[in-house]
């Protein structure tokens, strides 16, 4: 990660930068505002946001059932600015770490077909394809499962 970088748990005052993040980084199926203010509110410790220079450039969000071994890459955002200088990679490495802390033993995302970039980066980090998601997203794109053995 870039010097004066830094990953924490994400908290209530990152609100408005996270909603920005999203909608700058996602066209469809964004994550609502009432769901960030949830896992805000929860103090969800798998919203973890990265910061540079006293700004919110990036974020992942894991969820874990209980009593599962399966944690889902529900979302990860890099801010455009930062695209292509390693953030991506060190959020990938933070989900993971996260992921074998909580004792998971696969993890488990689910990516726009067309998003090569996001699928290069889950195939450097060793991530199959498992299933084709036909008309998964809301504007009617498909998608694809894939998943990783920790």
């Amino acid at each position: 990660m870039r010097q004066g970088c830094y990953s924490r748990q994400a908290q209530p005052s990152d609100l408005a930068e996270l909603l920005a993040l999203e909608s700058q980084r996602f066209v469809v199926d964004r994550i609502s505002e009432r769901s960030f203010r949830r896992w805000l509110r929860l103090e969800h410790e798998g919203l973890v946001v990265t910061i540079c220079d006293d700004a919110l450039v990036g974020y992942l969000l894991l969820l874990r059932r209980k009593n599962s071994r399966v944690v889902r890459l529900y979302s990860i955002a890099v801010a455009a600015p930062m695209t292509g200088k390693g953030m991506g990679r060190a959020l990938m490495k933070e989900a993971e770490a996260m992921a074998t802390r909580w004792g998971a033993g696969h993890i488990r995302l689910e990516v726009q077909a067309s998003n090569r970039r996001a699928i290069r980066l889950y195939n450097l980090f060793g991530y199959e394809r498992v299933h084709d998601l036909p008309r998964y997203y809301e504007d009617g794109s498909n998608g694809l499962r894939m998943q990783k053995t920790l």
